[in-house]
């Protein structure tokens, strides 16, 4: 057989619009080759979600991978006016390579090429996978400060106080260890409201909240759980909480003279 009647065997012509291959098909193994015209290439095609992923020129191929590897077919073809191709399938594919060494050879260039594309196009959409996922955990975590965070004084609210020294407590009576809670009222508050106003009131909270957070160690926490109250949970052993709570108590009276 030479190229000129392999050819003529080989060629197809489809009309304008006619499906030449349909996305899900497993019972075809042919292969097109584009000998003149140009064809559209389809997901979800005929369906709300159809997209044009393709436009496929003379020269250009398609269905190769149930021509080589017996898939189904991935997406829908349709001609774009009247098209002719050479089809390939496995009874003449070996032929064809025989007879047309070149065309074989731009066949393998342009499928090397699909693969570096394709791999590409993975290592970007990992890029874009990768920083979601920061861009997702940042997110996570400004949501979870917010939500255990007091907005005035930037400290721990109740509702982290109440889930974390419920922990703590859990944890003392496993590892068999103190665990203390200590109330801090701040006296003559209305005064201080009343005398220089609501934001001078605010201020002298989020003084006082400063102060106990820079004097707790860093398992401890001190959270505001009222207008007019302190509280923070603190891990010491009995001889040392009396000295803990002085010095807390000194340099918040020192802050606030």
């Amino acid at each position: 057989m030479d190229i000129q009647d392999f050819t003529a065997d080989a060629t197809e012509n489809f009309r304008d619009g006619e499906v030449i291959i349909k996305e899900g098909d497993t019972c075809s193994d042919k292969m097109y080759i584009i000998n003149c015209g140009e064809v559209g290439v389809y997901k979800n095609y005929g369906e709300l979600g159809q997209e044009q992923v393709a436009s496929l020129r003379s020269g250009a191929f398609f269905g190769e991978m149930s021509l080589f590897l017996g898939e189904g077919r991935t997406a829908t073809v349709v001609a774009d006016g009247d098209v002719s191709a050479f089809v390939l399938n496995r009874d003449n594919a070996l032929d064809f390579f025989k007879l047309q060494p070149r065309a074989t050879f731009a066949l393998i260039q342009d499928l090397c090429g699909r693969i570096v594309n394709t791999n590409t196009k993975m290592g970007d959409n990992r890029k874009k996978y990768d920083r979601t996922v920061i861009d997702l955990n940042i997110e996570k975590e400004v949501l979870r400060t917010t939500a255990n965070t007091d907005a005035l004084t930037g400290v721990f609210n109740r509702r982290y106080f109440m889930e974390t020294a419920n922990t703590m407590r859990e944890d003392a009576v496993t590892c068999k260890k103190e665990a203390y809670v200590t109330l801090i009222d701040l006296d003559f508050f209305k005064k201080v409201n009343d005398t220089y106003g609501h934001q001078a009131g605010d201020e002298t909270l989020k003084t006082a909240s400063k102060v106990v957070s820079n004097t707790v160690r860093s398992n401890d926490f001190s959270p505001a759980t009222a207008a007019r109250n302190l509280s923070c949970s603190l891990w010491a052993y009995p001889k040392k909480i009396r000295h803990s709570l002085s010095s807390v108590s000194a340099q918040i009276s020192r802050k606030l003279t």
